[in-house]
């Protein structure tokens, strides 16, 4: 019975919904097999995002909380194995996948909607970097479900819609504080949109409203017992490398080219389809307006709030530019006249797979030929080292360690989890650990050495002139790389080493 209302669905199906449900699939799946088979430890992004979510903390020094307490406990489910983290990003990218082609579905029709969720493929973030999991990859998940359910809310004004919008845009949120951008669109669509304003004269938006603050509240209370200090990294952070006027050109470009390249791929598929260098004189199918209108809010929003930010000198990071092009796709399509037929259809199957695969490849040449040791390190091999080390000295079982992000987290991350940790360049996770710092001899791994004579004075001071140390070296190599060594310092502090130590330089 199932089977034969399987196999009925299968049938009923388009070549492009057949299509788009077997990309996300093999997508999904190779893009966990790949850097799982390529990468011996995890990046600096997961790594660090573990360590936040392991101190179940409602924020860092740095972000929200909720992408460490998702990866962490996703991860606890699989004994903390690397596919794990690589996993959870391809569960995010594929959901948010299904959510952009709903809400692609609520202005174009079955074909062009496949496009229009597929054509962000062809920006690198959302498959290259996703594995890399960070603070960015639930929003790829939760800033679709928000487009989605505000849309919906705003058409048939139904309680459920505007609840589901309180609760993606909560987590998106939790996530990074950027997702609030989308909320000034949504009040801007809802001002210059005047059959969506009606839904303002009914308790929907309004109960969604209340929901999304009991949601965060928990993360409120936090920021006020730190007083703040999260919005200290958002305002300064690092600088970045530029003038200001290199910066405004930068982010400029980086706003402008993702859409050319999406808009280059669609007229692609249209002009090889159809063999015309013109395919778009026919209309023989007319876009959305209403697509247009809204997604044309949500991309303007979002890029002018960023430029503006630029102009009034506020550091940008070019990666900030990624949620303005999720709905990109929706807006390249309402604006071509013309239907796909089968032959565009396969010239653009053809296009994301090859796409796809170059960038899949990209990685596995990268995982296997290329030896980094932020990739290959053996933190089994670091760990050996490490309990050594600190059994000699102390005759003790290592209980918390500190020192560089990366450096620390791994560590943390070869114990299972089984130790305490936290970076010296975040005192808010420092904090939480300090009645266990106080009662114990801290492992301190440092990158270098110049870390070390940096702090030297300092650390003296907390061990009354005398300070064990070590310096290690852990070979590492890609599977089919050159052989490296690995450098780093490892160090046995006091108990009051907290105060005479200033945080390290963020990385």
């Amino acid at each position: 019975m199932i089977l034969t209302k399987s196999k009925q669905f299968w049938q009923s199906l388009r070549f492009s919904e057949r299509f788009f449900i077997l990309f996300l699939l093999f997508s999904a799946l190779l893009w966990v097999l790949v850097p799982a088979f390529s990468w011996v430890c995890l990046p600096y992004d997961p790594e660090e995002t573990l360590s936040w979510g392991s101190a179940f903390n409602w924020g860092s020094s740095k972000h929200p909380p909720l992408a460490g307490i998702m990866l962490f406990h996703f991860c606890r489910l699989f004994a903390f194995q690397n596919f794990s983290v690589f996993l959870l990003s391809q569960i995010c990218m594929t959901l948010g996948f299904f959510f952009l082609w709903k809400l692609a579905r609520c202005f174009l029709d079955r074909d062009k909607s496949v496009m229009a969720a597929l054509l962000i493929t062809f920006y690198f973030f959302y498959n290259y970097e996703t594995p890399k999991f960070n603070a960015n990859t639930p929003h790829l998940l939760f800033i679709p479900m928000m487009c989605y359910f505000f849309y919906r809310g705003t058409e048939r004004n139904l309680l459920k819609d505007w609840l589901l919008l309180a609760f993606a845009g909560a987590c998106a949120c939790l996530s990074k504080y950027s997702a609030a951008v989308l909320f000034l669109a949504f009040l801007l669509y809802l001002v210059l949109d005047r059959d969506s304003r009606k839904c303002l004269r009914t308790p929907g938006p309004y109960l969604a409203g209340a929901l999304f603050f009991l949601l965060l509240l928990p993360h409120i209370l936090y920021l006020f017992r730190t007083h703040g200090l999260i919005f200290h990294y958002i305002s300064e952070g690092k600088t970045p490398g530029w003038g200001y006027y290199t910066q405004i050109f930068a982010m400029t470009g980086a706003l402008l080219v993702p859409p050319a390249c999406m808009a280059f791929a669609a007229y692609l598929s249209f002009a090889l389809g159809k063999k015309s260098f013109l395919p778009f004189r026919k209309e023989d199918a007319s876009g959305s307006r209403k697509g247009v209108k809204f997604v044309s809010v949500l991309m303007g929003t979002q890029a002018g709030v960023l430029l503006l930010m630029g102009i009034a000198g506020h550091r940008l990071e070019l990666i900030w530019t990624y949620p303005v092009f999720l709905p990109a796709g929706i807006l390249i399509l309402s604006l071509i006249p013309t239907a796909p037929d089968r032959r565009s259809m396969n010239v653009f199957a053809f296009l994301a797979v090859f796409w796809g695969a170059w960038l899949l490849g990209l990685v596995f040449e990268q995982g296997n030929f290329i030896s980094k040791y932020r990739y290959h390190l053996d933190k089994n091999l670091l760990r050996q080292e490490a309990e050594k080390f600190y059994r000699e000295k102390t005759g003790k079982e290592i209980a918390f360690v500190s020192g560089k992000i990366w450096n620390s987290a791994l560590l943390q991350h070869a114990f299972s989890f089984r130790i305490e940790a936290a970076p010296m360049a975040d005192p808010l996770l420092l904090s939480l650990h300090e009645k266990a710092i106080r009662g114990q001899d801290t492992l301190l791994i440092l990158r270098s050495k110049k870390d070390l004579v940096c702090h030297a004075d300092s650390i003296l001071k907390s061990r009354n002139g005398k300070i064990p140390w070590k310096e290690i070296l852990v070979p590492y190599k890609a599977r089919f790389g050159k052989k490296k060594v690995y450098r780093c310092y490892l160090v046995i502090l006091g108990d009051a080493y907290l105060a005479p130590i200033p945080a390290l330089d963020a990385e």
